[in-house]
């Protein structure tokens, strides 16, 4: 997978998570219309947060992806310049 291929399915990942319906997850209009009370909307809140963390770390995670992936492009450019200069054709195509 080329650095450039990861980046694509990231950026489909996010544009679908962008989307109206995966917005509504987090909290919708009807979600906010059953707090009658203080307590029920810090609870909502705390629910909404809790979800709102897991989005952050599930990003985070794939950040994390991208930086190894770029340096595992370096790499692969690394041993075919290598590769190249001591005369041993690539196993496949990078």
């Amino acid at each position: 997978m080329t650095l450039e291929d990861f980046a694509g399915a990231i950026q489909k990942d996010l544009a679908r998570m962008a989307t109206k319906d995966g917005l509504e997850q987090l909290a919708t209009k009807k979600d906010l219309e059953r707090f009658a009370t203080k307590e029920d909307l810090t609870t909502g809140l705390s629910d909404v947060s809790d979800k709102i963390a897991v989005a952050k770390e599930n990003l985070q995670d794939q950040i994390a992806g991208l930086r190894y992936a770029k340096e595992i492009d370096e790499l692969r450019e690394r041993v075919n310049t290598l590769e190249g200069k001591v005369g041993i054709k690539p196993a496949r195509a990078a």
